[in-house]
This record gives structure tokens, sequence and C-alpha cells, in this order.
């Protein structure tokens, strides 16, 4: 993550994103140099299903659910734009597979220019006491020594 400020942080934002769900978390340290996080918001694919799939892809996936993919994402971006400026969110930090991370790519990012990095992993199914303990998300807080 690149924070242009050497103070050291003591909280971060980071979205947790997959096909069907973003999660809006924030890592922070508590007055005893833990880290905890919060969840602050989660979105989901309202998107309906289509009974008749069009044919497969070269990436596996049908037409349909490309599109359906496409269309969260652009959702996503939407979502997370207005969570930046009404939480006043400096940087955000995403976390998505590969997959994922290239259909957000697609969508114009509008006010998250330049207040965006994005990691590849999939931590969606981990809890956020879980999340406090994963090496990526401790990164995202440097801890004063």
């Amino acid at each position: 993550m690149i924070n242009a400020n050497t103070e050291p942080q003591n909280q971060a934002w980071f979205a947790l994103a997959d096909a069907e769900i973003c999660r809006l978390m924030c890592l922070r340290l508590t007055g005893r140099g833990r880290q905890h996080v919060d969840e602050h918001g989660k979105l989901e694919n309202t998107f309906p299903e289509q009974e008749h799939a069009r044919p497969m892809t070269g990436a596996g996936t049908t037409h349909h659910v490309e599109e359906k993919e496409r269309r969260f994402a652009s959702k996503v971006i939407d979502w997370l734009q207005t969570a930046v400026a009404q939480r006043q969110i400096q940087f955000l930090t995403i976390f998505a597979s590969p997959r994922i991370l290239g259909i957000l790519r697609e969508v114009p990012s509008g006010a998250l220019k330049g207040h965006v990095a994005e990691l590849w992993g999939n931590l969606m199914h981990l809890n956020p006491s879980q999340l406090a303990k994963h090496p990526m998300v401790r990164r995202l807080v440097e801890v004063p020594h």
C-alpha cells in the first residue's frame, strides 16, 4: 500500500470482493496495540439468474455469468465510491481473486482513482477475527515500535 504519510497508521480500510458479495471492512489498532477488524457494510449481487444460458466462453463461463459479474462490478465500484466519500476514507485496499480484480479494473473508478490498491487474495470466507490475524490484512496497518 502506498501511503504519502510517514506517520504510523492506526486504521486501514479494505474491501473483500467476489462475484456475489463485496464487504467493506476496517482494521484498527486498539489501545493495547492489538488489531481488530469490523465490517461496515455488505453489498450482495442481486442480479437474477437466467434460465437459458448462452454458450460457454473461452474462460469456461457462460456469457450470462460474465455479464452478471460485469454489472455487479459496476455496482461495487459505485457503492465503494459512496462509502469512501461518506466515511472520508483516504485509502482503500481491495482483496479479490485475479478474475474479479480484472472485471473491477474494467469499470471506470471515478472518485476511487488514486485512492485504491488492489491485492490478489480471496479472503471472503474469513470472519473479522480471522481477518485481523491474516498476514495480508495485518500489513495494512503499520504497528508503531
